[in-house]
């Protein structure tokens, strides 16, 4: 008797690795489907964040802007008076305190005089000073973004004089006012947060 070696046909083995094969594209594909919403989650994110940052750094320069202009209106720039402890001063004294944003650290025996007027040091420079700019500190002035619901943060320091032309001769009619403007503007985020400074003098 013949020997004969016979292969049946099993359909359960077909349909069961068909299931398998079918798991494994899902499978691929939900990894890929996955991968592309972390990649446009990342994407958003640093997408405001940018956004943000760009924000906050329009706000900060804008409040260095606008107080220049309004020191220049408000005649900041020629009032000696306003310069330390002086009576007529009031609340816009220029102190080593920083009192309602406006900072002086040095000599202010007589501040009117180039020649006599010294800047001094703070114990912690003012822009470094984290009591200086926490909230209800009473030592900065705040200025809201229009447009926004940004409010920035400010202050403003007394530098003594500068010349107007290095130049020219040492005295009282080449020396203006020097000072100094700091400003912080956070986000709305709360983390997104820029400093920045700039000098100015008085136009006379």
């Amino acid at each position: 008797m013949n020997n004969l070696c016979r292969h049946f046909y099993n359909p359960s083995r077909q349909r069961g690795a068909l299931m398998v094969a079918t798991l494994l594209i899902l499978l691929v594909i939900s990894l890929l489907g996955m991968a592309s919403v972390d990649s446009t989650g990342l994407e958003m994110k640093m997408s405001s964040n940018s956004r943000v940052q760009q924000q906050v750094f329009e706000a900060a320069e804008y409040t260095l802007s606008w107080v220049e202009n309004n020191m220049a209106a408000t005649g900041y720039y020629k009032d000696p008076l306003q310069i330390g402890n002086q009576a007529g001063c009031g609340s816009t004294c220029f102190t080593s305190t920083c009192t309602n944003g406006y900072c002086f650290a040095g000599n202010s025996a007589n501040v009117s005089s180039f020649a006599s007027c010294a800047i001094g040091s703070f114990a912690t420079d003012p822009s470094a000073d984290a009591t200086l700019w926490a909230t209800g500190s009473g030592r900065y002035k705040t200025l809201a973004i229009p447009g926004t619901n940004l409010t920035t943060k400010y202050i403003i320091e007394y530098r003594c004089f500068t010349a107007k032309d290095p130049a020219g001769i040492a005295s009282a009619s080449n020396y203006a006012h020097m000072y100094r403007i700091t400003t912080l503007a956070t986000g709305e985020d709360g983390r997104s947060r820029v400093m920045l400074r700039s000098a100015v003098r008085s136009p006379n």
